[in-house]
């Protein structure tokens, strides 16, 4: 910052607080020009960084709780400031404040009694083995794998589950469930800014982690993968995402597929297994494989990926229905003549067909997990 500009109080409690990238940008509005809500919404961040940087009020409004960390912005500014630290920064100062909307209130008290997001029962957690068809872990097992919050209380995400475990007990992986049910990785938390429950709830994986002898996790929810392929790295332990672990299978001729379904499909990057984990071809592999001819891409795809809108606790906000990225996403869809949108993340599953209800597309398009589809298409004589 030019030496004339003196230190105010507000970014220097942002930059406190980890977002010290503030200080970096040069106010050249590419963010504020790729993010996805600028093609629904009037979203302007070049302006909430602005104000963060004078030290102005108006930063804590909209624009701030707005943003779903889709990373598009990081990935291109011109200057790598790194935008989704600065808004978990000053998220954060809101949280210490107690002045947070009201949803995104509800869904870290539940993580702080619950150990999840969605008001879920302990008891789903812990009797999840038998629905799913994964086993406990026990000694001899090569991986833990762990299911997202999201995949386990909703309805939906539980089939994909069941799809994901079908795929890995044929091919003879031995993977088992953290034997307490675990608890939330954190990921809404940490976005949100409440890195207190981050910290509890981390220390109550890694004391678990630690028991099993670090096995190697495999991971349903990008979200997840992202959160301990940054926090638990030092561990040692490279995780998996299942995207990776089902497409070396087929690669290695352990999956079998024996035939091609019919149906179009098309295929939605998930934020955070693409522009933050840099996965892309490893579900085209897999959707090629099933599919054939019958895959087809939308217009806006890889890097260039248009958001569900969940991230970054976007999946708890209220947004009126005419500016949900998930609407115009699943309408990106329909316009390829698919009549089905795979994706590989329990956050975008949700959100995808919420599109799908609140912008009256019903009976023109479906979503899936990718596992669900190549469970339609795989041999099953494994």
């Amino acid at each position: 910052m030019p030496e004339e500009i003196p230190s105010f109080e507000v970014s220097d409690a942002i930059v406190e607080a980890g977002g010290g990238d503030l200080l970096r940008c040069f106010q050249c509005g590419t963010c504020t020009s790729v993010c996805p809500w600028k093609i629904t919404s009037s979203m302007r961040t070049r302006m909430m960084i602005h104000l963060q940087q004078l030290g102005l009020e108006g930063y804590e409004e909209s624009e701030l709780w707005r943003c779903v960390t889709c990373r598009n912005c990081v990935q291109n500014c011109p200057r790598g400031v790194g935008i989704i630290d600065v808004v978990s920064s000053a998220r954060s100062i809101m949280v210490e404040l107690g002045s947070l909307p009201r949803s995104l209130q509800s869904a870290l008290s539940s993580l702080r009694a619950n150990g999840n997001p969605w008001q879920g029962d302990n008891s789903v957690r812990s009797n999840l083995s038998e629905k799913i068809g994964i086993p406990v872990f026990s000694e001899g097992f090569d991986y833990m794998f762990f299911p997202c919050c999201t995949s386990i209380y909703d309805r939906e995400g539980e089939k994909s589950l069941k799809a994901i475990s079908f795929l890995l007990n044929k091919s003879g992986i031995r993977a088992g469930l953290l034997p307490s049910g675990g608890v939330c990785c954190g990921d809404v938390a940490k976005r949100s800014g409440a890195i207190d429950i981050v910290t509890e709830l981390h220390e109550k994986l890694l004391t678990e982690f630690d028991s099993l002898n670090w096995a190697r996790p495999i991971f349903v929810s990008p979200h997840c993968f992202v959160m301990m392929k940054d926090d638990f790295i030092e561990q040692g332990v490279m995780p998996l995402h299942y995207i990776q672990v089902l497409s070396r299978l087929i690669e290695e001729g352990i999956l079998k597929v024996d035939k091609k379904i019919n149906a179009k499909v098309t295929y939605h990057d998930p934020c955070y297994l693409g522009r933050w984990s840099g996965i892309y071809e490893e579900p085209r592999k897999i959707l090629r494989a099933i599919a054939g001819e019958n895959f087809v891409e939308m217009e806006r795809n890889r890097e260039n990926s248009i958001c569900c809108g969940g991230g970054g606790g976007g999946a708890f906000m209220e947004v009126r229905p005419q500016e949900r990225l998930a609407v115009m996403r699943v309408r990106e869809g329909i316009e390829t003549g698919a009549q089905v949108i795979a994706t590989a993340c329990p956050y975008c599953m949700v959100m995808l067909q919420d599109g799908i209800l609140a912008g009256g597309l019903e009976g023109k398009i479906v979503v899936k997990d990718v596992a669900q589809i190549l469970v339609e298409a795989v041999s099953e004589d494994l």
